[in-house]
């Protein structure tokens, strides 16, 4: 999605800081359909990014209430069978609320370790690039007119 809008403003930049080149050489049509393309393309990356993430809110939703439903309704019935007392049943809700706090957001939290990982591994990229050469002779082509390192 990001490649998708940077490519679109880079379009976009270029458009403004040349326009008189492309009324010059009559290409608006052509940069039209151009930055139409790069609209369309933005627009379906940003789609499929929404349609990627659309269930993360509701399914984190649903398991963040689903543990306390559990209690409730296990913990409830448990209690009008006289198999725990009330107060034991409130102080394990209690206790167990942190568990359930985790399980909303869990799915915030993958989504944290994607963005880390997406980091690791460019920055793996840029480590594993040769390095540059260093320690090159110098010499002059013409009496100080320019100086190459080789």
């Amino acid at each position: 999605m990001m490649q998708a809008q940077g490519e679109l403003g880079s379009l976009q930049q270029s458009m403004l800081v040349q326009r008189e080149n492309v009324r010059i050489f009559g290409i608006e049509n052509f940069m039209y359909r151009q930055y139409r393309s790069k609209l369309q393309k933005s627009r379906d990356a940003f789609l499929r990014f929404v349609k990627a993430y659309s269930f993360q809110l509701p399914l984190g939703g649903v398991m963040g209430v689903l543990p306390q439903l559990f209690l409730f309704g296990g913990g409830g019935w448990l209690v009008s069978r006289n198999r725990i007392s009330l107060p034991d049943l409130l102080s394990y809700i209690v206790l167990a609320e942190p568990f359930s706090a985790f399980l909303v957001n869990m799915f915030s939290s993958f989504q944290s370790m994607r963005s880390a990982f997406a980091g690791a591994r460019r920055l793996m990229e840029i480590w594993e690039l040769p390095e540059e050469r260093t320690g090159g002779a110098a010499f002059e082509i013409d009496d100080g007119a320019a100086l190459v390192w080789i």
